[in-house]
């Protein structure tokens, strides 16, 4: 029981103080007036306003920070290019004498690469000419072993004298067509392939010409460049002129090559003057023999149809052209 009035006691002793006039006055502040809570609470609004002051001052001065870095890196890295560029014109001269000497090593490799696929087109075309002149002569020999062979049988059908006399003027008759015909199909062989070695001949001229004024011109350009690095001309104007001269020389080199004439349709024109000429010359070998053949079955008979295929084959076949190259 006194334990219970004991515990009441004390709380109304805390109650008492916690609501007394010094207490309540010291929570609102020290003037009489009530004015010191409203001081109190202007302060704390004056520091949080100072604190978002000072964060915003804080992010424009790190967002300033970052500009200048930025613009910073920005030089570093236009410093280094113009100071790799300085060192790339810088060590063009003392890389010079060795590229200079690794171009004209280029230069020499390529210009016997070119001359051995010339010698090796020459070669290719002079094999495919000689295997069809080979041919051409295989067929003939033939041919006039079947003539021969022809003219024997006739003679063995021939009784008379007349019939006798008949084949040998048809052997003489065939004998001198097939000789015309040869020579004309020689003829217009020769003149496509000579019209051809020239058409090659000139291309190859211009080619050589134009691979050889390249040549010069990179030579020129080389010693230019080499007397300006030794001169102390500027590495700039140096390394500009000779790239300038460069590429006049391949500009040149390629229009050069442009220009050359196409052969092709040369070439084409001379296979058609060639196809006519031989077309012309069996043309007038068949018309001689037609004629021949004609007094031989008169000779004969008109009725021998013997003598007529045994005729016949006065018209030897002959392989005697080839492509347009």
């Amino acid at each position: 029981m006194m334990k219970t009035a004991y515990k009441f006691f004390a709380f109304a002793v805390v109650l008492a103080t916690a609501f007394s006039p010094l207490t309540v006055l010291g929570m609102s502040g020290s003037g009489e007036d009530g004015t010191g809570g409203n001081n109190w609470r202007e302060n704390r609004m004056e520091k949080r306003q100072e604190n978002r002051e000072q964060k915003m001052e804080d992010r424009q001065e790190n967002r300033e920070n970052r500009m200048e870095n930025r613009e910073q890196k920005m030089e570093d890295r236009q410093g280094r290019r113009e100071e790799n560029k300085a060192d790339r014109e810088a060590k063009f001269c003392e890389r010079f004498t060795e590229h200079a000497t690794k171009m004209g090593e280029r230069m020499t490799e390529q210009g016997e690469k070119f001359s051995e696929r010339k010698e090796k087109r020459a070669t290719n075309i002079e094999e495919r000419r000689t295997k069809r002149t080979e041919k051409l002569s295989e067929n003939r020999t033939k041919s006039a072993e079947r003539r021969e062979a022809m003219y024997a049988r006739l003679l063995e059908r021939a009784d008379t004298d007349a019939e006798k006399a008949a084949v040998e003027k048809f052997k003489t008759t065939s004998e001198a067509a097939v000789a015309l015909r040869q020579a004309a199909v020689d003829k217009a062989i020769t003149d496509f392939r000579t019209g051809v070695d020239t058409l090659i001949a000139s291309r190859k001229d211009g080619f050589g010409t134009a691979k050889d004024s390249f040549k010069t011109a990179v030579e020129a350009a080389l010693a230019k460049a080499k007397s300006q690095c030794e001169s102390g001309t500027d590495v700039k104007t140096v390394r500009e002129d000779f790239m300038a001269a460069m590429q006049a020389a391949r500009k040149t080199l390629q229009d050069t090559r442009q220009n050359t004439d196409k052969i092709g349709d040369n070439i084409k024109a001379l296979a058609e003057t060639r196809n006519t000429a031989i077309k012309a010359a069996k043309e007038k070998f068949r018309t001689t023999m037609e004629a021949a053949r004609a007094d031989l079955k008169t000779a004969f008979g008109e009725g021998d149809e013997a003598e007529e295929e045994s005729a016949e084959e006065g018209e030897s076949q002959e392989s005697a052209v080839e492509p347009a190259q």
